[in-house]
């Protein structure tokens, strides 16, 4: 038997028949295991003494995978229900006019909760723990919340400016105009991505400049090469960093503990 099968046994076992207790995160899985493994090996037993015949073989065999298929489905859609939850932010906003500048602190794990409820009273067990601590109100959001924030707000973006832009120099055909600068351009595309037109370019472009809208399949295709470059780029610095960061530990070490 698969021991993350016990394991998911053990625990449903325990949230479905200790009457009056919630699953615990804290009890110990191994506690519930022994437990999940005494009925597997007693069912064990059991089918080796009903194996009167052939006949009345397969019919125990043919129940029992009926019978572990239906706990199985059962353990899976339990299991399904579980949220994952990745981290949390706890911010304390502060008072800037006194000196006090918010702070945030990041809480990073996995912490796996039954249902809303659950994580609801944990969230206000921590939020009450930090309020202690620094001796203000806190916020204190999930990362998963978090993440649909930034969405959200990129998504009101997006509806506001539905049609964005590439001012491309002619002259110069991998320099872009930089959004929110009046005469600055650059290679960078991520940051030349115009939400509106300046004033005295007009949509079909100029003598200096070529516009290319979000909607002509050029724009998708730059953007596209530019985020495989960067990719790249971004891989090849890690390396480098990496790296550097392993030879610095081994002269450090060197210099601490061989040159005596």
């Amino acid at each position: 038997m698969d021991k993350n099968f016990i394991e998911n046994a053990a625990k449903l076992f325990y949230k479905e028949n200790v009457e009056g207790e919630p699953l615990d995160q804290d009890t110990p899985t191994e506690c519930f295991i022994a437990g999940a493994n005494f009925i597997l090996n007693a069912q064990k037993k059991h089918q080796n003494k009903c194996n009167i015949s052939n006949y009345s073989s397969y019919n125990i065999q043919n129940s029992n995978m009926k019978l572990e298929e239906k706990y199985i489905k059962k353990i899976l859609s339990n299991i399904s229900k579980i949220m994952k939850i990745t981290g949390f932010y706890i911010t304390a906003p502060g008072d800037p006019s006194v000196g006090i500048y918010p702070s945030t602190w990041k809480l990073e794990n996995d912490f796996y909760f039954d249902n809303q409820e659950e994580l609801e009273e944990f969230r206000k067990e921590l939020k009450n723990l930090f309020e202690f601590y620094c001796g203000e109100a806190t916020q204190i959001l999930t990362f998963e919340e978090h993440q649909q924030e930034i969405e959200a707000d990129e998504q009101t973006f997006y509806d506001e400016f539905p049609m964005r832009y590439l001012l491309r120099d002619k002259e110069s055909y991998n320099n872009y105009k930089q959004a929110n600068s009046t005469a600055s351009y650059s290679s960078a595309i991520g940051t030349a991505i115009h939400s509106e037109l300046p004033s005295w370019i007009p949509e079909k472009g100029n003598t200096d400049t070529e516009v290319i809208k979000s909607t002509d399949p050029k724009f998708k295709q730059i953007l596209l090469l530019e985020a495989e470059r960067l990719e790249r780029e971004i891989n090849n610095d890690e390396y480098r960093l990496n790296n550097a960061k392993m030879n610095l530990r081994i002269i450090q070490k060197e210099l601490k503990l061989g040159q005596k």
